[in-house]
């Protein structure tokens, strides 16, 4: 089973210079919110303090960095949910809505829901990470809450 998760991790994921990690959830090399937060939910029990020194922990900078990549994409375009690791310029599917980042553009309610749930069980494990006080991450969630009241 080790041998599988850190496959997994060696195929799929890729952290970004700007400290995030992209993570492939399927044949085409789009980032889901709903398929990575599922996908690198395995990992959050290994970001605990008690597993690896707190510096160092790549479980825990592959986790947070998922948050923060989805926080990102979040801020970009709530209703969207499937993104590119690169931003594309303008062309032929932006009427589809496929712009920017954009890989998919359709809402699906479990996308926001995901990354929630990942956010949270981060936050059981790491509680005082700062992560959960950024401004990128706390902007995220109040977009998702407006989202949802105005969905």
């Amino acid at each position: 089973c080790s041998k599988l998760l850190w496959s997994t991790l060696k195929e799929t994921t890729e952290i970004l210079d700007d400290g995030t990690t992209f993570v492939i959830t399927g044949d085409i090399k789009n980032m889901w919110l709903r398929d990575s937060a599922a996908q690198v939910h395995p990992y959050v029990a290994m970001t605990a303090d008690k597993y690896h020194d707190s510096v160092r922990n790549p479980a825990r900078r592959l986790v947070s960095g998922v948050i923060k990549r989805q926080a990102f994409y979040i801020r970009h375009d709530p209703w969207a949910n499937a993104f590119r690791k690169d931003l594309r310029p303008e062309g032929a599917t932006e009427w589809l809505g496929r712009k920017g980042y954009i890989a998919t553009w359709n809402y699906e309610l479990d996308s926001g829901c995901y990354f929630i749930r990942l956010l949270y069980f981060y936050w059981l494990n790491v509680p005082r990470d700062p992560l959960f006080t950024s401004k990128l991450v706390k902007d995220a969630v109040q977009i998702m809450v407006d989202l949802w009241s105005v969905e």
